[in-house]
């Protein structure tokens, strides 16, 4: 129900752990889109590298948006924060776009979290942002600007509730005694990543 939501939002952040399958969830459900899909995986901290990347990504739907990136860099303030979020609100897509940022932890900071609140703020638009982060930087500060706003995501989402375990183990063909189902609840706290390991061993 939340994924579904991502389509009455501008804004999708999906929050939790490594191992809770937040990316792979996310790829299987956009199968299912017509709309136009660009996603960037971010692999450092190196907020400069990111941003070129991001714009040579974007090049192929608009250069001059591309070039603007480039000239505008990194934000490192309000101002050019704000300068990032209009150049890629203004990006004429030729049909609704979603782009998704995997691994944003990386670059969050307090001008992306402008950025965000830019975008998630803007109704007359056709790209849609999803954010998946393992935590967001400043919590309080991105829950406070941008409530209401966003389709929020997080790793209780993610997790199995007991009587899903017992049904994923059913379908992987193992059936668990009532003490079995109790332990892992427990041991796994509905991390799946942790449930699939101990599988293997039943």
């Amino acid at each position: 129900d939340k994924l579904s939501s991502i389509f009455d939002h501008k804004l999708t952040i999906v929050e939790a752990p490594i191992g809770y399958g937040k990316s792979t969830i996310v790829k299987e459900f956009l199968k299912n889109t017509s709309n136009e899909i660009v996603w960037f995986n971010i692999d450092s901290d190196d907020k400069e590298q990111f941003l070129y990347d991001f714009a040579a990504r974007l090049k192929n739907i608009s250069k001059t948006a591309a070039e603007e990136l480039l000239k505008a860099g990194f934000p490192r303030d309000a101002y050019t924060a704000s300068r990032v979020a209009s150049i890629l609100m203004d990006i004429p897509f030729e049909k609704p776009t979603i782009i998704v940022l995997d691994n944003c932890h990386y670059i969050m900071d307090k001008n992306i979290i402008t950025i965000l609140k830019d975008i998630a703020n803007k109704n007359q638009n056709i790209l849609t942002l999803i954010c998946i982060c393992k935590e967001i930087y400043d919590r309080d500060a991105i829950e406070f600007a941008l409530y209401g706003k966003i389709n929020y995501i997080e790793k209780k989402d993610f997790a199995l509730k007991k009587e899903e375990i017992d049904e994923y183990y059913k379908q992987c063909g193992v059936k668990l005694e009532k003490a079995e189902l109790d332990f892992l609840f427990k041991y796994s706290e509905g991390w799946l990543s942790a449930l699939y390991l101990r599988l293997v061993n039943f």
